[in-house]
């Protein structure tokens, strides 16, 4: 499923300046635009760091300048309405099968990501070259080999800043709470540990300023 804008595609296509054409004229400036996007996945079970089991994920990307949605798609292990026709042993009626997906669902994400950055050119006239992502490099990787814009146009990725900052504090407060230090000084380590995390807001908050 994606989401269909062309008021979108004439607003970008429209105001964006272009890389590199050569002439004028609308041809040229789809050619070589490019926006920033922000990709988010989103999953129908937390995991909590430990257990990817999830049997639905979805990806939204979103206009960085402008907030807007470009694109959004469902990925899903299971459907309701055949698995109730298999359980009570019945025919399936018919219906739109939810499922589209029988991959793990670790890859989920990099899977809608790649189909979201293949139809941009047809949905809006511009290629997503930048986005906005958390620590999950499967997506870069997925997309660094599918190329969907050919070999001459690479897609750099930008860390999201509030991903980078929640780790930070988590590295910094598992610091704290280490206790099996080889430090020599004991009383040394506790206090720096202590210090460490009365700072951790002050250290992180360091790198937006």
């Amino acid at each position: 499923m994606a989401f269909p804008s062309s008021q979108v595609r004439l607003r970008y296509v429209g105001s964006l300046a272009p890389l590199g054409s050569e002439g004028k004229g609308a041809a040229a400036l789809t050619l070589w635009c490019f926006v920033t996007v922000i990709i988010d996945g989103q999953w129908g079970k937390r995991a909590y760091k430990s257990k990817y089991d999830a049997t639905s994920g979805s990806v939204t990307v979103m206009g960085k300048h402008t907030g807007e949605v470009l694109w959004g798609g469902t990925k899903n292990k299971r459907c309701a309405v055949c698995e109730f026709a298999e359980r009570m042993k019945i025919p399936v009626r018919k219906h739109t099968c939810a499922k589209n997906y029988t991959g793990p669902s670790t890859a989920m994400e990099a899977a809608l990501a790649v189909e979201a950055f293949l139809s941009s050119l047809e949905m809006h006239g511009v290629r997503f070259l930048l986005y906005i992502g958390d620590g999950d490099s499967n997506v870069e990787k997925k997309l660094q080999a599918a190329m969907p814009y050919g070999a001459t146009f690479r897609i750099q990725k930008i860390e999201c800043k509030n991903h980078l900052l929640r780790n930070l504090r988590r590295h910094l407060m598992e610091i704290a709470a280490d206790t099996n230090t080889n430090a020599i000084d004991k009383t040394m380590s506790v206090s720096l540990r202590k210090v460490v995390k009365e700072r951790v807001l002050r250290l992180s908050a360091g790198l937006c300023s």
